[in-house]
């Protein structure tokens, strides 16, 4: 598959491709391999606590709510628009509650590979101390959107940059070769996602955002991952030998 974008000659790249990638065998088709595409979350959802050696006296959190694949587009965008809540909430009352320089991060992870697959999550970087309480925050974020919803000032106000992010996309061409060209005879329905993305995002409304926290993010389907340092390991002294005498 060969994708081109930019101010090119079209007909000298067709031309050139059809004497250069053109020019191959016939391949046979590409393999599905279903048994390597079943991937999925553990059951019931697990809390870990990591030590790692370090000097530095910061821990990291992260929690995972396990939600669905990427292959249904409109409700990748509308997982992704409310991971973006989901961090402007995190953001206001993470500093709200505990002060500081805490730079909480929420994002929505959804594979187009692996059917069923896909979480949405939040880290924090934390003091080792606020661990269980910064983690027992964050879920209670979360759960609060998922027994509350979303409020109409919450979309607006991650819709709008989302808004301008994508059309800036549109003067891009990593935009079109990446996100776009690359993939399509692989997956041609890529072309169509270009086509409605913008219009789809404007039609969003809260209430499909609130059914999703409300499926996805209650305190009860959130696994945890605490990493804290530990105290450095003695290590052997560095031995130095002087390079032999030159003759």
């Amino acid at each position: 598959e060969v994708a081109l974008s930019g101010d090119l000659d079209v007909e000298a790249a067709i031309a050139a491709a059809a004497k250069t990638i053109g020019a191959l065998p016939p391949r046979g088709q590409k393999p599905a391999l279903p048994d390597l595409k079943k991937l999925s979350f553990p059951e019931p959802p697990f809390a870990k606590n990591y030590t790692i050696d370090s000097a530095i006296p910061k821990g990291a959190l992260l929690l995972y709510w396990p939600s669905d694949d990427g292959i249904d587009v409109r409700r990748t965008r509308r997982l992704n628009l409310l991971a973006a809540i989901l961090n402007d909430r995190l953001r206001l009352k993470v500093r709200e509650e505990i002060g500081g320089t805490y730079s909480p991060r929420a994002g929505s992870n959804a594979s187009d590979t692996f059917p069923g697959y896909g979480y949405v999550s939040a880290s924090i970087d934390v003091d080792p101390p606020a661990a269980g309480k910064m983690a027992d925050l964050v879920a209670n974020i979360a759960d609060d959107l998922a027994q509350n919803g979303v409020t109409a000032d919450e979309l607006e106000r991650a819709r709008l940059p989302l808004l301008t992010a994508l059309r800036e996309t549109l003067r891009s061409n990593s935009y079109w070769l990446s996100s776009v060209l690359a993939r399509a005879q692989e997956k041609p329905e890529v072309l169509e996602w270009a086509r409605n993305r913008i219009a789809d995002t404007e039609s969003i409304t809260k209430e499909e955002l609130s059914a999703l926290a409300q499926k996805y993010l209650g305190s009860d389907r959130a696994s945890r991952a605490t990493i804290l340092p530990g105290p450095p390991k003695a290590r052997p002294p560095l031995l130095l030998t002087a390079p032999p005498a030159q003759k």
